[in-house]
């Protein structure tokens, strides 16, 4: 099991919760990998496809290496919920939203700009300002 202090840290530059799952992708010239993790009270676990299930896992070498690329699959709030959603002509980069189900938030989960947080939305927004502008805005 891992350190709880180093746990918070991976979890928070993850920008995951707690039993969120987030993916590590290896890519070569050859083929490409991708496994799902989690972190939940038995520490760090690994999706098994061939039997189905979660098992606990040590394996951060990839992660703390840089061999294995980050991503995270889309937040989406439960309905009712409330998020976060990208906003790149408002002053403070993001709006609240709560998921009522309706067609603007589909359309946000569908393309990646649903966020848990205000951090999360800006971040993106951030970026795609970064993309429009033809660098990087961070």
């Amino acid at each position: 099991m891992l350190n709880e202090k180093v746990e918070e840290a991976i979890l928070e530059y993850l920008g995951v919760e707690r039993n969120e799952v987030f993916g590590l992708m290896f890519t070569s010239s050859e083929f490409k990998l991708r496994f799902d993790y989690r972190f939940n009270e038995s520490g760090l676990q690994t999706y098994v496809p061939t039997s189905v299930s979660w098992e606990n896992t040590s394996n951060l070498r990839g992660l703390l290496t840089g061999e294995l690329k980050i991503f995270k699959k889309t937040f989406i709030p439960k309905l009712g919920q409330g998020y976060y959603v990208v906003n790149i002509l408002s002053p403070s980069l993001f709006f609240r939203c709560i998921n009522d189900g309706d067609l603007s938030d589909k359309q946000a989960i569908k393309y990646g700009l649903s966020f848990r947080t205000e951090q999360g939305a800006v971040k993106k927004a951030k970026e795609i300002l970064g993309l429009l502008r033809g660098g990087n805005d961070e």
